[in-house]
Parts: structure tokens; sequence; C-alpha cells
């Protein structure tokens, strides 16, 4: 049967699909990705949501949108995950955020001092 955590192994096939052939196409991999994420959505998998956003947006969506959209939807995230109590997924998602805007071509001295904004904010959860 489905269940929530069929959209997993929806996203880890496309994973898998990407690292055993290099040639693969990626938009082919995006689209996995985007049906397991509305299998969750369907399936009303609402505590899941924010840990499969992390999953595909540093395993697979950079390689098909700009950098700068997967790094906003991270930062998003965190907080979602904050609201499920999924603390793993939303300090993740905190890390992901901060490596992906310098990646993105935010200034380096900006994400330091975002960096220890989302840090600060962190260790204030707790």
């Amino acid at each position: 049967g489905i269940c929530s955590y069929t959209a997993f192994g929806v996203l880890y096939t496309a994973t898998f699909l990407q690292k055993i052939d290099e040639n693969q196409d990626m938009n082919a991999c995006y689209q996995w990705g985007k049906i397991a994420l509305l299998l969750l959505e369907t399936l009303e998998a609402k505590d899941l949501i924010p840990n499969m956003k992390a999953k595909q947006n540093t395993i697979i969506n950079f390689w098909v949108e700009p950098i700068q959209s997967t790094a906003s939807v991270l930062r998003d995230n965190r907080k979602d995950a904050l609201m499920v109590g999924d603390v793993e997924v939303s300090m993740s998602s905190a890390i992901s955020y901060c490596r992906q805007s310098f990646f993105g071509g935010v200034n380096l001295a900006v994400c330091e001092k975002e960096s220890v904004a989302v840090a600060q904010e962190m260790v204030g959860q707790f």
C-alpha cells in the first residue's frame, strides 16, 4: 500500500537515479522529487513535509532551480520544521541555508552575519 513514508522511497529513487548515471536527465529526478512532495501533501503528512523539503532542496532541486531559490526554501523550512517539532531537520535546513546562500553569491560578511543569527535563534529555542 501507499503510506506517507512511500514518498521518501520516491525521493530516494530519484537520488539513486542521479548517482548511478551521470548522464541522467536531472529534470526527471527533479520531477520525481516533486511527485514525492505532492504525495506527502495529498496524504496530509504535515509532520514529514519539512523533512522532504530539506532533502529535496539539498540533494536534487539545486541542479535544476537557481540555488538562491533553494536557499530561501531552506530558510523558511527551518521554521516549519520547528513548528512540527523536528529539531534535527530544522538544524539541517539552517546549515544548508547558510551554505547555499554562500554558494549562491551572497557576500561572505553577510553569510557570516546570517549564520550567527541563525545559530543564536536555534540556541534560543532550547
